[in-house]
């Protein structure tokens, strides 16, 4: 399948779970607005750069050997946690797509001015829990991806259709007693991360907060893991084969000319 072919199926396929599409060239309000194509074009430039070390991590990502990682989804906004009762726009998370499904999400940040790739993980579920969410509510189109790697949280903010805030996590938080699909008042939400703020800071071990090197915190059952985990094995494992090699290379020269 031709990659524009197969970018107009993933478009498609976007629109089809998130009503309303909309290219984002503001702060967006809401998941339906996704990244603006100029934000796109910059960081699909990025993460050609990238493939490289998505090809040596297969195995992390979910990819069999005859796969390849081809195509970047639509730039979902996504907010995380200022404090107990405040959210942010951090950036766009993007779907990574091999063969025409996704094995993992690129997260885009702004600094200094410009969009850049801070992180990429194998969370391969993203499209499959937005359709999810879009199938049992109502208000899709007020809902607010929140995904917070200090905090491990990955859910919606949403209204119910009698206008009260809820949020909807999208796998099991331990770490904040929350239940994937289970929905929560947003003011139940605000406690919860209250709750394990104080306790981080009555912790000093805990006091920069408890992120697990795979984004989601210590004692959360879902963890997404981190791109490098088994690039740095593999690179660790060709560099002592190299040694091996050039010192077994040498010890065969001193043998000749002795």
């Amino acid at each position: 399948m031709k990659l524009t072919t197969l970018a107009v199926i993933t478009y498609l396929a976007v629109c089809l779970v998130l009503p309303g599409i909309t290219h984002a060239a503001v702060t967006p309000k809401n998941i339906t607005e996704v990244a603006d194509p100029a934000v796109r074009a910059v960081i699909e430039a990025e993460f050609d750069g990238s493939r490289g070390s998505l090809e040596v991590d297969k195995k992390n990502f979910g990819m069999h050997q005859h796969e390849s990682a081809q195509e970047l989804g639509e730039g979902i906004p996504y907010w995380t946690v200022v404090q107990e009762e405040s959210l942010q726009f951090s950036g766009y998370v993007f779907p990574i797509l091999a063969s025409g499904r996704q094995v993992g999400v690129v997260f885009t940040e702004q600094s200094d001015g410009k969009w850049q790739i801070f992180n990429i993980k194998n969370n391969d579920t993203l499209t499959r829990d937005l359709e999810y969410a879009k199938k049992n509510l109502t208000e899709m189109n007020q809902a607010r991806l929140i995904y917070d790697q200090a905090y491990g949280l990955y859910a919606l903010e949403t209204e119910l259709t009698t206008g009260e805030p809820v949020v909807l996590p999208l796998r099991d938080h331990l770490s904040l007693n929350m239940q994937k699909h289970k929905l929560i008042s947003i003011d139940e939400f605000n406690k919860k991360v209250k709750q394990l703020n104080d306790e981080r800071s009555a912790s000093p071990k805990n006091s920069k907060g408890a992120i697990h090197t795979g984004g989601a915190s210590v004692g959360d059952q879902t963890v997404d893991r981190a791109l490098g985990y088994d690039s740095a094995w593999l690179i660790g494992v060709a560099a002592l084969a190299l040694l091996t090699a050039i010192y077994m290379y040498k010890k065969r020269t001193i043998r000749r000319t002795s």
